[in-house]
């Protein structure tokens, strides 16, 4: 699996469900980037999974629910770890002017 090529654009679905998770529409970007995570081969998907993953973890602090939220963060965790372990990954903050999660 290869990271994106410096040259495209990030996908609409990426940008959408950053916004959504910006104005903290929490259970939304799930759904935006879950479509975006499933239809990826590249290592790339990780960066959208590890996105999602934190966004369902605030989704579950909004509803009080601390046993989701914990579980959802370690989980993000993992992969966050993995995603910026792998030189390959990096690639994605060289290649694409993304807007900050807030």
């Amino acid at each position: 699996m290869s990271m994106p090529i410096c040259g495209e654009s990030p996908p609409a679905l990426l940008l959408e469900g950053i916004a959504q998770f910006n104005r903290g529409e929490y259970f939304e970007q799930h759904e935006t980037l879950e479509l975006l995570w499933r239809t990826e081969r590249r290592d790339v998907r990780r960066l959208y999974q590890g996105i999602l993953q934190i966004g369902v973890a605030f989704h579950h602090l909004r509803r009080a629910n601390h046993h989701g939220t914990v579980y959802m963060l370690g989980v993000a965790r993992g992969t966050w770890h993995h995603l910026f372990r792998d030189p390959r990954a990096s690639m994605s903050k060289r290649c694409w002017p993304m807007p900050p999660l807030r």
